[in-house]
């Protein structure tokens, strides 16, 4: 299998002010040792509560942060030390649309600056060519030319969104990182941009990681989901297998946490109480505090992701129990 995307223990430490009466400080462990993999052509989906490092990790990848440790490979090639001139080229193959439509867009420019401004960066394009591709692009989302010489201001939150995902595409990139691109819009709206998303990938043969907490759009739009807990991978596998038949304790208690009408909960109260800091003071398993099925040694040993099913990954040394 061909990945666009491989990640291997990779490491982001913030150091912060323990308190402000003193120097000592304390690092706090937002991404702790993720590895992943994202195959040519798939979504995946990367879900986990607000605080979890998701949208850490995305900027680790996209080289907005810089990883403490572990490294980054784009299509075999290793990204993690590049120099911004090194990485240059490279970044016409990744690109990156954020939460926000609404601070996302330059509210001075116009939208056809918004979209030609990668190209002018790369400089691979005369102007003739950069007006003629952003038209088709804008096509491409549902846009026309008459928007051309609007500003943001001027446009709903799902076509700022059009237009961010028009902007991304001008490069010809092979990955899409997708931080919440839906969260900020109307249920409607959403679905609209999905399936645009859907669209795109199967013409243009994108590869999406696609960034939620909203489990109704994971198992709509990714082939494989990762849970991700206080910086590190719980549980990966096909999304179908992990939402239908879940092995670790915290995957469960975000499916708990979905609204339902009427009808028996599916599990029992796997999760109370809040997230612990994320420093290196927790020892054994992350989620032990909150587990309803922890046991003595939870507490002691870290555990390792392994393969439970066919490609169903979970760390947890009471999954399934």
């Amino acid at each position: 299998m061909e990945y666009i995307l491989e990640l291997k223990n990779l490491k982001k430490h913030f150091s912060v002010e323990e308190n402000l009466l003193g120097p000592k400080k304390k690092s706090i462990m937002a991404v702790n040792g993720v590895d992943l993999k994202v195959a040519k052509g798939e979504t995946l989906g990367l879900v986990g509560e607000s605080g979890c490092g998701k949208s850490t990790l995305a900027n680790l990848i996209i080289r907005l942060e810089e990883p403490t440790e572990g490294s980054i490979l784009l299509a075999g090639t290793d990204i993690t030390r590049m120099s911004e001139k090194q990485l240059k080229p490279l970044r016409s193959r990744m690109q990156m649309i954020f939460q926000d439509p609404y601070s996302s867009l330059d509210p001075r420019m116009k939208v056809g600056q918004i979209v030609a401004e990668p190209m002018a960066v790369l400089g691979r394009w005369t102007k003739a060519e950069m007006r003629e591709r952003v038209v088709s692009l804008l096509a491409k989302v549902g846009l026309g030319e008459q928007h051309l010489d609007r500003h943001p201001h001027e446009f709903s939150g799902g076509q700022r969104q059009r237009i961010s995902l028009a902007r991304a595409l001008t490069t010809d990139p092979e990955l899409l990182i997708l931080d919440e691109p839906t969260s900020a819009l109307d249920v409607s709206v959403q679905a609209q941009v999905l399936n645009l998303l859907l669209e795109l990938q199967s013409e243009l043969k994108l590869t999406y990681l696609f960034i939620s907490h909203n489990l109704s759009v994971i198992n709509y739009l990714c082939h494989r989901v990762a849970v991700m807990y206080l910086g590190k991978i719980v549980e990966e596998g096909p999304t179908k297998e992990v939402l239908h038949n879940p092995l670790h304790p915290y995957t469960r208690a975000l499916l708990e946490a979905v609204p339902k009408i009427g009808g028996p909960d599916l599990w029992d109260s796997p999760s109370c109480g809040e997230p612990p800091n994320p420093d290196h003071s927790l020892a054994g398993c992350r989620y032990h505090p909150r587990c309803c099925q922890a046991k003595e040694h939870c507490a002691e040993i870290t555990p390792s992701l392994v393969e439970w099913n066919r490609n169903h990954f979970v760390a947890c040394m009471e999954a399934n129990r």
